[in-house]
């Protein structure tokens, strides 16, 4: 009787340890961690910033026209399409007709004084001569000092009291002239923007 007891006690034992077996290997897969990818995004666009990804802040001024020049355009300035001799072309909601552009000419584009007093003739001025060019107040264009041409008169024989700011720069390879055309008095109002404008064009050299 002691043998077969003890054969029946073995036997629990074996069932007692298969059974604990599988309860352990059953516990060892439902602790296993399952691994998960996350997708790669910006703080900004995780919390829906409508702006994400945008580059520059929308704020800015700055402005890359084509790839030839950047520059600062003023607040209420209206870029418009470039035209004929108008490489960088800006109009006026408070008049039309006044404009502000920048003209790209050939090797020295004939000189300052050539053009300077070109423009003299459209308000029926007399010529200025090198001197007085010499004299003149200056402007920041292209980043040199250059005369800055202020005009006042008729323009073109059929607008009264208008007004031009202008300069010119060129380094014998190429010239630039910037001018703004308008009423005198919107000339007038918008002088130090055309100042700050001019400062800050600036050609990209590829």
């Amino acid at each position: 009787m002691s043998i077969i007891r003890s054969i029946i006690q073995l036997q629990i034992i074996l069932l007692l340890f298969i059974s604990c077996s599988d309860d352990i290997n059953k516990q060892s897969e439902t602790i296993k961690v399952k691994k998960y990818s996350f997708e790669k995004r910006s703080d900004a666009e995780r919390f829906k910033d409508p702006n994400a990804n945008l580059g520059k802040p929308i704020h800015t001024k700055t402005i890359k026209k084509s790839d030839q020049f950047s520059y600062t355009l003023p607040n209420n300035w209206i870029l418009k399409e470039p035209k004929q001799f108008r490489t960088i072309n800006i109009g006026f909601k408070e008049d039309e007709n006044a404009a502000c552009y920048l003209t790209v000419l050939m090797k020295n584009g004939g000189g300052i004084l050539l053009n300077v007093n070109r423009w003299r003739g459209q308000f029926d001025l007399n010529e200025t001569n090198e001197d007085d060019l010499i004299k003149s107040d200056k402007i920041t264009f292209f980043e040199e000092q250059v005369p800055f041409i202020i005009l006042k008169g008729k323009f073109q024989n059929k607008n009264n009291d208008w007004a031009m700011l202008a300069c010119f720069f060129t380094d014998d390879s190429k010239a630039f002239s910037l001018k703004f055309i308008g009423p005198k008095k919107l000339v007038a109002d918008q002088k130090e923007k055309f100042i700050n404008f001019a400062k800050s064009i600036k050609e990209n050299i590829k």
